[in-house]
C-alpha cells in the first residue's frame, strides 16, 4: 500500500506491517509513489521524482533504476506514471511523466518518444499514462494528449490513431477476443 509522500507499507494477510520503504529508513530514492507492480516476487515502485524502486522483499533490500546524466543506458526522466510486466517476459514497460515510453531489460534500456503523428519510430505523445498488453504482444499506450499509440513488438513499429489526437488516456483495457 502507498499513501500520498509516505513511501510504501507491507502489510501480512492478517493487516499486520511487514515492513515499510521510505527515504526516511534509506530504502526508497522518493517517497511520492505514482504506482505499484509486482513481477517475479519483487515490487516494482514508479516514483515521480525518485525513478524505479525494485523492492526485493526476502533480502529487505532495494535497487534503483534512474536518470543518470550522460548515461544513454540510463532512465531518460525520473518521473514513473505506470510500470507493466509481461507474463513469462524479462522486460519491463515504463510510462513516464514527459520522457516517453520506456522498455527495461536485464542491462539495456531504451526509450521512445514523441515524433511527429504518421511516424512509426515513436509516440504521439512523451506523456504515457497508461498501459494495455493484447495477448499477441502488442502493446496499446494512452497519454496524456496524444490519444492512443499501439506498438507492435514484431515489427519494433508504432501507429499513431490520429481520431484520438487530443485526448487525455487514462486507462486501456481488453473487451473480448472479436472486439
Amino acid at each position: 500500500a502507498t499513501s500520498y509522500n509516505r513511501g510504501i507499507t507491507c502489510f501480512d494477510r492478517q493487516g499486520n506491517i511487514h515492513a515499510t520503504y521510505n527515504t526516511e529508513n534509506r530504502k526508497l530514492s522518493h517517497n511520492v509513489i505514482l504506482c505499484l507492480s509486482e513481477h517475479k516476487g519483487k515490487i516494482w515502485a514508479g516514483t515521480d521524482g525518485g525513478g524505479i524502486n525494485i523492492i526485493h522483499p526476502q533480502t529487505d533490500s532495494v535497487t534503483i533504476l534512474k536518470h543518470l546524466p550522460g548515461d544513454k543506458n540510463s532512465l531518460p526522466i525520473n518521473s514513473i506514471q505506470c510500470l507493466f510486466q509481461r507474463d513469462g517476459q524479462e522486460d519491463t514497460w515504463a510510462g513516464s511523466v514527459k520522457g516517453g515510453l520506456i522498455n527495461i531489460r536485464h542491462s539495456i534500456v531504451r526509450s521512445y518518444s514523441d515524433v511527429p503523428l504518421g511516424y512509426t519510430n515513436g509516440l504521439s505523445e512523451k506523456s504515457v499514462i497508461s498501459l494495455y498488453e493484447e495477448k499477441n504482444g502488442n502493446l496499446w499506450i494512452g497519454t496524456d494528449g496524444g490519444g492512443i499509440n499501439l506498438y507492435d513488438a514484431r515489427t519494433d513499429k508504432f501507429t499513431h490513431f490520429p481520431s484520438t489526437y487530443g485526448d487525455k488516456v487514462v486507462s486501456i483495457s481488453g473487451f473480448s477476443e472479436n472486439e
